[in-house]
């Protein structure tokens, strides 16, 4: 469900529940190179087109980073079995950083060419 623009994932306190709702979002907790690659694939989904825009690009990272900040695995299990979330936050706001920076630069360039 969405919740003021976060995605929010509902679990019980059953524990089978709580494991399925890790696993189902275990892709959080991996390095960030396999954390964005797959965060990457669920934008072109969502966009539908294989090259989304920067714009749909920096709007994606920074719905991330709030999405990252408020999850929270409930098992002491997925703690443990995919420990890189913290790390990801860091790695998309650095993202974050580069597609703002890009988007600056092509902001310049097309008025220099005007």
């Amino acid at each position: 469900s969405w919740d003021a623009g976060i995605m929010k994932q509902s679990d019980t306190d059953d524990y089978l529940t709580k494991v399925m709702a890790a696993a189902d979002l275990s892709s959080l907790g991996q390095p960030s190179g396999v954390y964005w690659e797959f965060a990457q694939m669920l934008l072109r989904e969502i966009r539908n087109t294989d090259s989304p825009s920067l714009d749909d690009q920096l709007e994606w990272a920074r719905s991330q980073i709030k999405f990252l900040s408020n999850h929270e695995f409930r098992t002491e299990e997925a703690k443990e079995l995919f420990p890189c979330k913290e790390a990801n936050i860091q790695y998309v706001i650095q993202k974050t950083e580069e597609l703002e920076a890009q988007i600056s630069q092509k902001k310049r360039s097309i008025m220099l060419s005007v």
